[in-house]
């Protein structure tokens, strides 16, 4: 079982609006999606910029307005992002809790940002994915970053397993597969996880912080 927090206390410090600090809220099942968050985290640190750090399922639900940005990260499975109904009931939090408010702060509202951690390159199309989590205003409203991550056939669950064999049979009946697909049907065991690919996230949370 994994920690509730990676390096971090057991409970999360709401900051004051003069702090730019980040939340970041994920899931992970077979283990990459845990580290990137810890490689973010320790990326995030060297820049001197905090962060608080909980799984999905230990979300506080307290006012979030202290924070710069809010990082939701997880796994792509089928098509389905493990987090994506976590981070709809947060961006309709935050929505709820602006139109309560009398006079809206569209400022003090953090920036969503969403990692979709899959075995498909970061460079593929991947509209069909976020049309198949998430509606058009959503996506308006999230900045989203495709990362890749790792797999283990081996440690696949039965129905993980049924869908790489349905996914590696699409890919043999193709005519031409680029070098990531051609590792996935050689090998049982492929790690494509990079602290480097961090990169476009880290620029993008610098930028807003700043």
């Amino acid at each position: 079982m994994e920690n509730n927090h990676i390096n971090s206390p057991n409970y999360i410090n709401i900051p004051n609006n003069s702090q730019k600090s980040i939340l970041i809220v994920y899931k992970s099942k077979y283990g990459a999606t845990k580290d990137y968050v810890k490689w973010l985290e320790k990326a995030l640190a060297d820049r001197q910029i905090a962060c608080d750090i909980c799984q999905v399922d230990k979300t506080p639900t307290q006012d979030f307005c202290g924070y710069g940005a809010v990082v939701f990260a997880g796994g792509i499975y089928g098509g389905e992002l493990s987090i994506a109904k976590s981070l709809k009931d947060f961006a309709r939090h935050l929505t709820e809790g602006q139109k309560a408010t009398p006079i809206p702060n569209k400022l003090a509202t953090p920036k969503l940002h969403c990692i979709l951690i899959g075995l498909s390159s970061p460079l593929a199309p991947h509209q069909s994915t976020l049309d198949k989590n998430f509606t058009p205003s959503e996506q308006e409203s999230i900045e989203f970053h495709f990362l890749q991550g790792r797999l283990d056939f081996g440690k696949l669950d039965s129905v993980d397993r049924e869908r790489m064999n349905a996914y590696r049979e699409m890919l043999r009946a193709r005519a031409s597969r680029t070098s990531e697909q051609e590792a996935l049907l050689e090998n049982d065991a492929v790690d494509f996880a990079s602290k480097d690919s961090l990169k476009c996230v880290i620029d993008s949370l610098v930028a807003k912080g700043e």
